[in-house]
């Protein structure tokens, strides 16, 4: 037998379609949204007073080529317009803070209207609700309140308001 020595066969390579590259959408969409929590404490607020702020615009249909330099000016437009939400809520929420101090300023001036006399009368009960930690605690000196004797009205309308605003800033 005569063997022939036949050349080795050698793997074939596999044939690869070319595939062309799939063809970018040649326009697009691009939303910039910024948003900011402040602190109010910073403007006259409470410690744990906080609000949001949030700006958002869109810009459609923006050819891809060009489409960098939109994000660089929608991202300017956007801060621009956040900057300017937090003003106007920043003066706002002074105006606000304004008139309330004006409240309260009406309220003292209302509590220095009674004689020294009518304000040793209520300071004791005054002074336990400011103090008291919970609704709860209030209502029981509200209870108080009615069954005292020796109050008059000048009293009585200043102890009603001190009431109704620490059961408010308890139940925050």
């Amino acid at each position: 037998m005569n063997e022939e020595k036949q050349p080795e066969k050698k793997p074939r390579k596999k044939r690869s379609k070319k595939v062309e590259p799939k063809k970018l959408n040649a326009l697009q969409d691009i939303t910039v949204s910024l948003s900011r929590k402040l602190n109010l404490k910073d403007y006259g607020g409470k410690q744990y007073e906080t609000a949001d702020i949030f700006a958002s615009r869109t810009v459609k249909d923006i050819e891809t080529k060009v489409s960098s330099q939109v994000y660089a000016d929608l991202l300017a437009i956007v801060s621009n317009d956040l900057e300017l939400a937090k003003q106007h809520y920043v003066s706002q929420f002074k105006v606000s803070n304004q008139a309330d101090e004006v409240e309260k300023a009406k309220e003292v001036e209302k509590v220095l209207k009674l004689t020294k006399k009518e304000q040793e009368g209520i300071k004791d009960l005054v002074t336990k609700m400011l103090n008291a930690k919970t609704p709860a605690e209030v209502k029981a000196l509200g209870e108080e309140i009615k069954n005292a004797e020796g109050l008059n009205q000048a009293q009585v309308t200043v102890l009603r308001k001190t009431y109704t605003e620490r059961i408010k800033e308890l139940q925050k």
